[in-house]
Parts: structure tokens; C-alpha cells; sequence
């Protein structure tokens, strides 16, 4: 029979005299001693007996509840039994039994229920290095606090100091914490913390310890104050500084684009668009026909951001803004592309000596036999391949538009293939 090692302590401290061979006979010494049932559900005791074979139906069986206490009042050899008061009746108690239920702790001595209850209620200081604190009692899971705290002790429960062996019970203290957050202690476990300072017990030294805590709870509090305005401070001349960079290069950014918008517009004003001059499309862009003349307003070189989200890049075009009675047209736009401007513009307008005919099929986009090279770009635009023959005759042109092939001796237009 194995017998649990802090029980049977504490019954040996109680009765020095019981030993584990003697808790299965009767003993007189035992007479005035007192006990709390633990655990009713396996006791037997019997309000009479018959003198025959003790709990085998000649005697009355009684049912007492958990919590209840007796007092062994004398012994009855013959029965092999103690005569137990529990105030408002008497039984009969086998003496085997009584050693049997102390040792599957199933009744304790009322001297080790009193010491474990003069706890009860009692105010607590646990300190943050403890190591025993259990989430619950029966596998003891161990918990930890993240800082000294006070707690109150608001009840005691039965338990397991060995979840695989449910004779090896123990009493748990349910301690609860001023957060509202609970943990277990085995009795055994909060006699050593006493001893060894992890809990304090005592009052005045709880309340010392409190004001200790508060205090440097306080100084925390003020530290973390000054690191939180610390790193505020630092935060905020950090977003200046990036503020100031970011202003700094957005500034050096726009003065770099009006450089470079001064160069195109030199460059441009060079080759004769500039702002004021009137000008005439060479060829068909911008939903407007050939020779249709504009008249420039202002030069300026824009940046957009384009791209998808992860891959962004800056993109520049050239904005020619002008005027065009034709057209509701108030702005070209063309890539950062010098030549393609320089090579798009009359600087004058060829078609003035072209007759009528001419004049008119290139405002409808067609061509007709006789046609320059000229009248056919303005109302076709640049041909997509051109193919030149030369000899004796004079020079021979084939010009390419997609599947439509026209083709020019000496500059005129002759027929064309579609």
C-alpha cells in the first residue's frame, strides 16, 4: 500500500506514535483525536452493529457529507472498530478504515486542516521570481507572474501532486490576484515560499513591499514617459529632417526640370518653334489633318509618375500648348523627343500655291494620280518603307502604307496598288 509522503508527515507530526503498520490496528492513544472527511465517497462507518462480520449487511450504514468533522471517543477491540461523535450522532469506524482513508487522503487530521485554513482569506505578497505557482490542480501546469503582485488566498481544493496516480492528493491554495487572474499553489509548496520570501504573509511588510512596488512602478512609468517624449522628440526631428531632404530634393528636382525646359525650348527655338510662331502639321497627328496650322503658346516639360504598384518609374513629355482655329485642340504632348517635333512642322504653309483639288482630298485623307510627294505625306503621312530605283529615265519611288503601295517617277505621283 503506497502512502503519500507529505500526509503521512504530517500525520507522524500529529500522532508521533503511527506507523504505517500500526494505522491498520486500533490504538487507544488515538481516543480524543479529530477529523475532517476529505472525500465521503468511500468512507464506511455504521451506527450499529450486530457483533457479527463488520460491513457485511448486519450493521446500519450511515452517509456523511465532505467538510464534516469527529472525534474519536473510545475504542472497541472486539470490533476492531472506533466509536466516532460527530456532535449529533455517533458511529462505528473500522480502525483499518481510518488508516486506509489518511492514507489515500481521503480523511486528514483536524490539526493539519487548521493549519492549512489559518490561511484562508489572508492577504499575500508574491514575488516575481517564483517558480511553483500551478494553472490549475490537477496536472499542475506551472505558470508565471511578470511582476510582484498582492493576492489573496480565497480557498483551499483537493488535488493532484501526480496526475497519473489519483491516490497522490493534495490540498492546492486558490490564490487570486488584484488583476483578477488566479493561480494554485500546493501547501507544501507555499510553506517553502514563506520560508524562502517568495510569498509574504505578513502585513506591514506587504504593505512596505506594496509602496516599494508602487514606487518603482511610478519610476517606470516616468522613465517610460521620458523614452516615449525621447523617441517623440526624436520621431519629429527625424520628419523634419526627411521633410527638409524631401523639400530640398523636390526643389533641386524642379530647378533641374526648368533647366532642362530651358534647353528644349533653345533647342527648339533654334529649329524655329518657339513661342508666338505659327506653325502647319507636315502630316496627319494629333485627330488633325495635314497642314492644319497652330500657332504655339507656351513650351513646358512635365514629369508623371507611371508604372503598377511595386515598379514605379518617372516618365517626361514635352507639352507644346497652342492655339488652333481648326481644332479643340490646346496641348501636344509628345515624348522627350526633340526630333520628332522638329521634323513634324511647316514653317510655313507649302499648301498656299496647291490648287483647290489637292487641298481638298487631303482634308478627306486621299490621294489622286499627279499628287507631289509632299501632297501625299500631308494627307497620308510618312510612308512606313520606301523603295528607290534610279537610272537613265529618272528616279522611281515605291511607297509603303500597310498593303497600299504607291508609287512616284520623278517626284509625282503615277498609280498606286492596294
Amino acid at each position: 500500500m503506497k502512502i503519500h509522503c507529505w500526509i503521512l508527515a504530517l500525520i507522524l507530526t500529529t500522532i508521533p506514535s503511527l506507523s504505517i503498520a500500526s494505522a491498520l490496528d486500533c490504538h487507544d492513544y488515538l481516543i480524543g483525536s479529530k477529523y475532517v472527511i476529505i472525500d465521503s465517497s468511500t468512507l464506511y462507518m455504521s451506527r450499529v452493529i450486530d457483533r457479527g462480520i463488520f460491513g457485511k449487511g448486519r450493521g446500519e450504514s450511515i452517509h456523511v457529507s465532505n467538510n464534516q468533522s469527529f472525534e474519536i471517543k473510545s475504542v472497541d477491540s472486539s470490533l476492531s472498530s472506533y466509536v466516532v461523535d460527530f456532535g449529533y450522532m455517533s458511529a462505528y469506524y473500522m480502525c483499518y478504515s481510518l488508516g486506509s482513508d489518511i492514507n489515500f487522503s481521503h480523511v486528514f487530521p483536524n490539526s493539519v486542516i487548521e493549519k492549512i485554513d489559518k490561511h484562508l482569506n489572508n492577504k499575500i505578497w508574491v514575488k516575481d521570481n517564483i517558480s511553483s505557482l500551478c494553472a490549475d490542480t490537477y496536472s499542475c501546469k506551472q505558470i508565471t507572474i511578470n511582476k510582484s503582485a498582492e493576492a489573496t488566498i480565497e480557498s483551499k481544493e483537493i488535488g493532484y501532486k501526480n496526475p497519473e496516480n489519483s491516490t497522490d492528493r493534495v490540498f492546492y491554495y486558490n490564490i487570486s490576484f488584484l488583476s483578477g487572474s488566479k493561480a494554485y499553489i500546493s501547501v507544501t509548496n507555499f510553506d517553502e515560499s514563506l520560508s524562502n520570501g517568495n510569498i509574504v504573509e505578513d502585513r506591514k511588510e506587504i504593505a512596505k513591499l506594496k509602496a516599494m512596488s508602487d514606487e518603482e512602478e511610478q519610476v517606470r512609468a516616468e522613465a517610460a514617459r521620458v523614452e516615449e517624449a525621447r523617441r517623440t522628440e526624436e520621431a519629429r526631428v527625424e520628419a523634419e529632417q526627411k521633410e527638409k531632404e524631401l523639400a530640398q530634393k523636390k526643389e533641386t528636382e524642379r530647378l533641374q526640370l526648368l533647366k532642362e525646359q530651358s534647353d528644349i525650348v533653345a533647342t527648339l527655338k533654334k529649329g524655329g518653334i518657339y513661342r508666338g510662331k505659327a506653325l502647319w502639321l507636315k502630316y496627319p497627328k494629333f485627330g488633325m489633318t495635314g497642314l492644319t496650322q497652330i500657332k504655339i503658346t507656351d513650351i513646358v516639360l512635365e514629369t508623371k509618375e507611371e508604372g503598377s504598384p511595386g515598379y514605379t518609374y518617372t516618365s517626361k513629355y514635352i507639352i507644346l500648348k497652342v492655339d488652333c482655329d481648326d481644332y479643340n485642340v490646346s496641348e501636344l504632348k509628345y515624348d522627350n523627343n526633340l526630333e520628332e517635333i522638329l521634323e513634324d512642322y511647316h514653317q510655313k504653309n507649302i499648301g498656299a500655291k496647291w490648287g483647290k483639288r489637292a487641298l481638298a482630298e487631303i482634308e478627306k485623307g486621299n490621294v489622286f494620280i499627279g499628287m507631289t510627294k509632299a501632297q501625299v505625306i500631308a494627307g497620308w503621312g510618312r510612308p512606313g518603307d520606301i523603295n528607290r530605283t534610279a537610272g537613265s529615265w529618272g528616279v522611281h519611288e515605291q511607297w509603303v502604307y500597310g498593303s497600299n503601295y504607291l508609287y512616284f517617277e520623278n517626284g509625282t505621283l503615277k498609280s498606286w496598288q492596294d
